[in-house]
Order: structure tokens, then C-alpha cells, then sequence
């Protein structure tokens, strides 16, 4: 069982206040749409990002209860293997979130890159604070938990092939929810400059496009952050026909000089 490290931290403790988020959740207004895939999501502190964490959960509220979530996020420590799949139980101060055994180990197999390791996932806290939120929507909720720690365009294309492979072989409903920072800046305007750039690149990429573009540009971008974590359910869905709504966004600065780091919430619907 994989213990919760940031409630009381990066998110609430109370059980009380966490069972609130089902109530925000509902409130939010979403554009009409047939299914989803996948989402995109900030990796920040309850406090700073839950307006953009209701807006974009709220895409999920019509899923079926036995949706498993595979969620993807920047292993930032490095510690354990460089494609790490998490196969226990994860607790909240909500209650187990339990594993899917079967699609975790189906992907492991279709996958060259993936490996089973819990030590990666130890000192990652951005996966778990999400939970909450997905144990407010259905009842009993189950997860695959993949940490990414090498940039490389080759793992995206592994990891969304095993995915999808996957999915289909098991018949699963399955959506894939993407935590990390998009890039990180020197400034405040190269912020803004490179975001309404990345926006536009972004909303008129042509599916049949080589996806080594928009790797580039997040490469050239990223700075400490993992466009892997971006680029796996934009692949995903864009093959699958899904298209990329922008939800929010949001610039932050680190404290650092004047350097800030870009965050976008993003739901893949048809």
C-alpha cells in the first residue's frame, strides 16, 4: 500500500473539506461533448490550482464507474527505474484508490520501456494529490500510476502504443490524466509570448502531423519540466480522434529571479 506523503501539505487532510470537492466539481460548466480521453493538468498545491482542478474534473463527472485512470506524471526526483509503474494500492485520506492489476501488467508487457517500481513513486507527491479528486467522482476508483523520468520522443510513442494496445485487448474504460508543469521561463513576458505561441501551435496541429514538431518545442521550452508527461495523452488522443479543449491556464513565479513556470489544463473530448 503506497501511504500518502503530501495530505496536510500540498492538499487536505480533513476528510471533511476533501468531501467537498464533488460539490465544486459540479458546479462548473462544461461545453457539451461526446466522450473523453484524457486530461491534461497542472502539478501544484491544492491551495494554488483548485479552480483549475474543479473546471477541468468536471469533464469527468458522466464517466463510467469502472473507468481505471492511468495517470502520468515527471518523476523529478529520478530516483528508481527511468519508466516506473506503481503496482499497489494507493491511500488518501479518503480511502484506498485501488491498482488495476490487469491493464498495469498489459502494459508493462506492450511496453519496452516500463518496469515495475514502487521506489519511484515514494517521494512523488503531484499523482497522489490528484486522487481526491477521482475518488469524488465514482465510488471506486482504480489507477495505473506511471512516473517519467528521461526526456525522450521514443517513450511516447512506446507508452501510447502499450496504452492503447492495452485498453482495446481488455475492453477497458480508461482515461489518461497527464500532471505536470508545461515549461518553465526566464520571465513573466517570455511566458506569455511562449504560451500564446504554444496555444496556437497547439489548436491547429493536424493530426496527421509527426508529433517531433511539438516534441521540439517542448523540449526547447521545458527547462526542468518532462514534455513526455504532456506529449502521451496528446498522442493518444489526437490518434484516437479526440481533440484538445483548453481549459485554463496559469503562470506562476518561482521565487527564483524573475523565472516562472507555465501550467495548462487541458481536456481531450469528441
Amino acid at each position: 500500500m503506497r501511504a500518502p506523503i503530501a495530505a496536510g501539505t500540498l492538499y487536505p487532510s480533513n476528510k471533511s473539506e476533501l468531501k467537498n470537492i464533488y460539490k465544486e466539481i459540479s458546479n462548473q460548466k462544461t461545453e457539451s461533448f461526446n466522450s473523453i480521453s484524457a486530461l491534461y493538468l497542472a502539478n501544484g498545491s491544492f491551495n494554488e490550482f483548485k479552480e483549475l482542478y474543479f473546471n477541468a474534473y468536471a469533464y469527468l463527472l458522466n464517466i463510467p464507474e469502472e473507468t481505471t485512470f492511468i495517470f502520468i506524471s515527471n518523476n523529478k526526483s529520478k530516483k528508481g527505474k527511468p519508466v516506473a509503474i506503481s503496482n499497489e494500492d494507493w491511500l488518501t485520506p479518503l480511502g484506498k484508490v485501488s491498482y488495476d492489476r490487469e491493464l498495469g501488467e498489459e502494459i508493462k508487457k506492450h511496453s519496452s520501456f516500463a518496469e515495475f517500481d514502487n521506489s519511484a513513486h515514494c517521494f512523488e507527491s503531484s499523482i497522489e494529490l490528484h486522487l481526491p479528486f477521482v475518488q469524488s467522482i465514482v465510488s471506486n476508483p482504480k489507477l495505473v500510476a506511471i512516473t517519467i523520468s528521461i526526456v525522450d520522443d521514443s517513450i511516447v510513442r512506446d507508452l501510447v502504443n502499450a496504452i492503447e494496445s492495452s485498453i482495446s485487448l481488455l475492453n477497458r474504460n480508461a482515461v489518461i490524466i497527464g500532471v505536470s508543469e508545461l515549461f518553465h521561463c526566464e520571465n513573466l513576458e517570455a511566458a506569455n509570448l511562449k504560451l500564446t505561441y504554444f496555444l496556437n501551435y497547439l489548436e491547429s496541429f493536424d493530426p496527421q502531423q509527426n508529433i517531433d514538431p511539438i516534441f521540439k518545442l517542448l523540449i526547447q521550452e521545458s527547462c526542468a519540466t518532462n514534455p513526455v508527461v504532456f506529449l502521451i495523452p496528446f498522442v493518444y488522443s489526437i490518434k484516437n480522434g479526440f481533440r484538445p479543449k483548453i481549459l485554463s491556464k496559469k503562470i506562476s513565479k518561482t521565487g527564483v529571479k524573475e523565472e516562472t513556470d507555465v501550467f495548462l489544463s487541458v481536456a481531450y473530448t469528441k
